[in-house]
């Protein structure tokens, strides 16, 4: 029988200032792996200046940071060997100083003995005596921007990484995985699906209503519709705004509302929000502490993106009471299910025949919102820590049956 696990690295592989899901995901999954086995068991390298408030809250997950002048030079040294400066060039220069061997050598001086390194983005080695196991999140950037080379190319890297590195790799979603494996050409065998988690005690339906934060947005409960999330042109907003205004028409009292960035912002959105009638509104970020709110308040959540690897925002939302209508197919419908109302992403006479009944009648979102609030029970960090504790002993069990060459 093969031992248990002594120790578990989580690699954020420098994504300290991605505050997308990604950030989440390793925040929470770190936190809940402590939990589960304790904190002296649970690393994290910070293999880079890491930002302060970044700092502070890593440090909440009570997991052991380890940091140092040894450990701190891998990213830099990375970082130099991507560009060519003006005094240096580090592209012609660094190789001759930075070998793999040395690589590793930094790579490892952070896990601190660590039986398992969790790559959450970019796979960048293996333990001395131990194994790497990967995340990789969606095929997005490479599937759903084909005229983009550098998403291409940045996702072809991704992907090679973890074929040289990860013994095994985790993927949010069934959805992800048929992707990386049709597409990525990544081996089936070495995939593993674990969903994500959402904070139960803080997204609830028991939350209590800021009604200050609504009449900031001059919002009234229960009168308006909301989407949380970018812009981003696989979120599908185009589509999702032109179905509202041909379905709700010249009424403006019950307004779709926009959380999130305003990047990718188009013409035509623009030219929507500032038509001076407030049907479609655009009230900026939210935070984490607010969203309970808005979730609660709304008479139902639209999410009908084109492509996810996950998608918490339809989770969240039904953890609060609110009904959900989001993307049949994909990550979106495996994660929601039959606790929301499933319409085609594709097709805008659908989606506007799913704002249409969700505000014609209330039985509707009564129906929704119990079966949303039981559905969403199934998605905790808790069960996500250990369902990723378990690839992590498969992958090292397969280890010590047949050393892999470090």
């Amino acid at each position: 029988m093969t031992p248990a696990l002594r120790r578990v690295a989580i690699d954020f592989a420098s994504n300290w200032e991605i505050r997308g899901g990604v950030w989440r995901y390793g925040m929470e999954l770190t936190r809940a792996l402590v939990e589960l086995i304790g904190p002296e068991r649970v690393v994290v390298p910070v293999y880079d200046r890491l930002p302060t408030p970044s700092l502070r809250e890593l440090q909440r997950t009570n997991a052991a940071i380890i940091d140092g002048p040894l450990v701190s030079r891998l990213d830099r040294f990375d970082a130099m060997s991507r560009r060519n400066g003006r005094l240096v060039p580090w592209r012609k220069v660094l190789p001759l100083l930075y070998r793999p061997a040395l690589r590793q050598r930094l790579f490892r001086a952070g896990l601190d003995g660590a039986d398992v390194c969790h790559s959450l983005f970019f796979a960048r080695g293996r333990p001395r005596h131990g194994v790497t196991v990967g995340t990789i999140h969606d095929l997005i950037p490479w599937l759903n921007y084909p005229d983009s080379p550098k998403s291409r190319i940045w996702m072809e890297r991704l992907i090679a990484g973890h074929r040289t590195w990860s013994d095994l790799v985790i993927v949010p979603s069934r959805a992800t995985r048929d992707a990386l494996v049709e597409h990525g050409n990544f081996p089936a065998d070495r995939v593993r699906v674990v969903h994500h988690g959402i904070d139960q005690e803080h997204f609830a339906a028991e939350t209590p209503v800021d009604r200050a934060l609504l009449a900031r947005h001059g919002l009234k409960e229960g009168r308006f519709l909301l989407y949380v999330s970018s812009l981003a042109p696989h979120k599908n907003v185009q589509r999702m705004v032109q179905a509202y205004l041909e379905t709700v028409g010249a009424r403006r009292d019950l307004p779709l509302v926009l959380s999130g960035s305003t990047d990718n912002l188009t013409k035509e959105l623009r030219a929507v929000l500032e038509d001076g009638t407030g049907r479609v509104r655009h009230i900026g970020y939210l935070s984490d502490e607010e969203l309970p709110t808005l979730y609660r308040s709304a008479r139902a959540l639209i999410h009908v993106a084109l492509a996810e690897g996950f998608g918490f925002t339809p989770l969240e939302a039904m953890a609060c009471g609110c009904p959900v209508i989001a993307s049949r197919g994909g990550a979106s419908g495996e994660v929601v299910g039959e606790a929301g109302l499933q319409v085609d992403p594709t097709n805008i006479e659908e989606i506007g025949r799913g704002i249409a009944r969700i505000l014609a009648d209330d039985a509707p979102l009564v129906s929704l919102r119990e079966r949303g609030l039981r559905h969403c029970k199934q998605f905790t960090w808790e069960r996500c820590a250990r369902e990723t504790l378990a690839v992590y002993q498969e992958a090292f069990d397969q280890h010590r049956r047949t050393p892999a060459s470090t």
